[in-house]
């Protein structure tokens, strides 16, 4: 089936590819191919695949950005100024037409290939920031870490989706520690067994006081069997 005749102004196009937009996202928007698009930006004077991707990051980059003011230590962020993702992150178009976070592509050109299994995540706290010093790399639960010591997550009682209080799993890991079988804790907090098990384990609520053990079920055998030495001693 052939492709439909494209009536979209030049400068329109010019317009989403300047913002970031690569070839192939412009021709799917507007249903049209990929070489369509390339030969208008050609027409237009526009550099497609033979530009340097390096140049044309650069030059969507802000560098006199704001000042984090949590940490002003760090200096302006170079804000990226083209393509933002609906997450709040900047957008780039790579050469093969696929698109990366542009402050990971950052990073990838301060210090190459990102290991598998790590972000590259942000000390200024800023998405569309693009500084080398303002970026780290580290694992996902390092990132969380970060992100809860800065109080950007609303953990425990500040989720406004939470049910329980850090009284409420004080209680939970204390009567389970004293002997309390799951089953009473769940029909006395309300609670299905996957949820308590993580409150128990620290999975969920780690900054809640109250002991944590290591596997409910050893936790279970172990408090059983000194609930029997204590019946016998008695």
């Amino acid at each position: 089936m052939p492709m439909p005749r494209l009536n979209l102004p030049n400068d329109s196009i010019v317009a989403d590819y300047e913002a970031g937009k690569s070839a192939r996202e412009i021709a799917r928007r507007v249903g049209c191919s990929c070489m369509a698009i390339i030969r208008r930006l050609n027409e237009a004077g526009v550099e497609t695949h033979s530009r340097n991707p390096i140049t044309r990051f650069w030059s969507h980059v802000n560098k006199h950005g704001p000042v984090p003011t949590h940490q002003p230590q760090l200096g302006h962020c170079w804000v990226w100024t083209g393509a933002i993702y609906k997450s709040g992150y900047g957008l780039f178009s790579l050469v093969s037409g696929s698109t990366t976070r542009a402050h990971r592509f950052a990073n990838f050109l301060a210090h190459g290939p990102v290991p598998k299994g790590l972000l590259v995540c942000h000390h200024c706290d800023n998405r569309i920031c693009v500084r080398d010093s303002h970026l780290f790399r580290g694992t996902q639960k390092q990132n969380m870490a970060d992100a809860i010591s800065k109080s950007r997550l609303a953990v425990g009682e500040r989720n406004g989706n939470s049910r329980f209080t850090r009284a409420n799993v004080m209680k939970m890991r204390e009567a389970f520690a004293n002997g309390e079988p799951m089953c009473s804790l769940q029909k006395r907090f309300t609670i299905d067994r996957t949820q308590l098990a993580k409150i128990l384990r620290g999975k969920l609520w780690p900054h809640a006081a109250g002991p944590i053990v290591a596997s409910v079920c050893r936790a279970k055998t172990l408090i059983s069997v000194e609930s029997k030495s204590k019946r016998r001693t008695a």
